[in-house]
Order: C-alpha cells, then structure tokens, then sequence
C-alpha cells in the first residue's frame, strides 16, 4: 500500500476479548463497517503513526472501538461522519 507519497505505513494493532459467535449480525455489513473505519484510520494517518482497533464487551454487547493518530474528524462534521460518501 503506498500511504501519503511514502512506502511506509502506521502500525496496525488489533485485540478482542470475544468470540466470533458472538458477533450477530450481516456478515457483510460488519466487514464493511470494521474494514472501513481501519482503511480510513490508516489512510488518513500520518508517517510511523499507529492504528489501534478493539472489539469489547459493553453491557453485554460486543462494540467495535477504532483509535489513530491521524489528522482526526472537526468537531463540526463528526454528526456527518457515517453518512454515505461523506468526505471532510
């Protein structure tokens, strides 16, 4: 992958405490959602940064938690974030 003109990339770091049976839902739709918010993470991530992404338990439900150094969302545009073809 070539990342922002480099052959460089951000350390990806990934862990989770669950099981994959106890993820329900569209297959699909969950790759889709996890791979782009980590494809993002990585994307706009700046050089020898880090991307960490945990799936947890939270009140008994599995959440997905993604976190980078990259540049970051505005404030003003993260209620926008997950609309379709966003862009900031």
């Amino acid at each position: 992958m070539e990342w922002c003109g480099q052959r460089t990339s951000p350390t990806l770091r990934v862990a989770s405490t669950m099981t994959r049976s106890a993820l329900q839902g569209n297959t699909r739709l969950l790759d889709e959602m996890v791979g782009s918010l980590v494809s993002n993470a990585i994307r706009y991530n700046r050089r020898g940064g880090s991307v960490h992404a945990w799936v947890l338990p939270q009140d008994g439900h599995p959440c997905v938690w993604v976190s980078d150094t990259g540049i970051g969302i505005p404030e003003e545009a993260q209620p926008k974030a997950f609309e379709r073809f966003y862009r900031v």
